[in-house]
């Protein structure tokens, strides 16, 4: 008995381990996820500065944070997968390369939500 509670030990020191590995890789890519997001709220919002003023800025900063908040909540599915993986597939585990691609696949499919949002928000009340 105290045999398999040894190696259940060392098998659960081992997932913690992966757990912390994967929590902290993505979360040290937040900053730059968050930062990338921004510049581009910030750019169609400056390029639609005629329909920013009809749409007022407490509702461009309602719909930022809104819209960031969302991002982030899907940004935590990547280290979310990877915790649900490692704990139910006993091999399971991802290369910082994928990782890296995953990133940037989620990267940029936030920035096309933000910008299709935007756009289509600010671009409506463009007067022509």
């Amino acid at each position: 008995m105290q045999e398999n509670e040894i190696l259940d030990s060392n098998f659960n020191e081992e997932k913690s381990i992966k757990l912390l590995e994967a929590v902290s890789w993505w979360e040290r890519k937040r900053l730059i996820y968050n930062a990338l997001l921004l510049s581009v709220e910030l750019l169609v919002m400056f390029s639609y500065l005629d329909a920013l003023k009809i749409f007022g800025i407490e509702n461009a900063i309602g719909q930022t944070i809104f819209v960031n908040i969302i991002a982030n909540v899907f940004y935590s599915s990547g280290w979310g997968i990877e915790i649900l993986g490692v704990y139910y597939f006993k091999k399971f585990t991802l290369t910082n390369t994928i990782r890296m691609i995953l990133f940037v696949i989620g990267l940029l499919f936030s920035l096309l939500i933000a910008l299709i949002a935007y756009e289509e928000a600010l671009f409506l009340l463009t007067p022509f």
